[in-house]
């Protein structure tokens, strides 16, 4: 009866690996820092270690108080990767594994991230959904989407973008709305697909 009971409990209840991290299934992995951290301690954080050793294809990310959040690799296996509602500033991805990435989704919503650039961020060819939604986002360097070609839709929502560029708008869908982008004076075509995209159309006197 016990060795029963002990391999039900295996099915059911979470693995707990790390003090942070556990998984639900198979394809499922969470990180949930609840308690904050010094931004000045060096410390191994148990996220990495998951995405260093685990095969799987979900993976949730909670509750980080950290400033930097820095990815050096993660699992091919991987397809959404969602680290929404921390504290994150600056974002770090590195190239590592990029080229074998399965990634379809990644969703940062939600955190103080302010510049997402080429210089610290390499995005893997794979992906479909990108998600900065409620951050301060001012920068958007748009050499990071160029070579996205399956990247079907950008969320941008509730940042602090004045201008975005023209080529991020094509054959894209880009969520807008609340930021506070100038669509008037400039050129018509990019005034059109600007106000198709947010819901602030300002009425400027040039």
């Amino acid at each position: 009866m016990f060795i029963k009971l002990h391999f039900l409990a295996m099915f059911i209840l979470p693995t707990i690996v790390y003090s942070d991290c556990y998984s639900k299934s198979i394809q499922t992995w969470i990180c949930n820092n609840s308690y904050k951290l010094n931004n000045t301690q060096t410390k191994n954080f148990d996220y990495q270690n998951v995405l260093n050793n685990e095969k799987f294809e979900k993976f949730f990310l909670k509750n980080y108080q950290l400033s930097l959040f820095k990815i050096d690799n993660y699992p091919p296996t991987l397809r959404v990767f969602n680290a929404s509602n921390n504290k994150f500033q600056t974002i770090v991805i590195t190239s590592r594994n990029r080229d074998k990435s399965n990634l379809r989704q990644l969703i940062l919503q939600s955190n103080n991230i302010q510049q997402f650039n080429i210089d610290t961020i390499i995005l893997p060819r794979s992906l479909e959904i990108i998600s900065l939604a409620n951050n301060r986002l001012e920068i958007l360097d748009p050499r990071m989407f160029s070579h996205l070609k399956n990247l079907t839709k950008l969320d941008l929502r509730n940042n602090q973008l004045k201008r975005i560029l023209p080529q991020l708008l094509y054959n894209r869908k880009i969520l807008l709305n609340n930021n506070p982008l100038d669509c008037q004076c400039t050129p018509e075509f990019y005034r059109i697909l600007c106000e198709k995209s947010t819901n602030l159309k300002r009425s400027i006197v040039c």
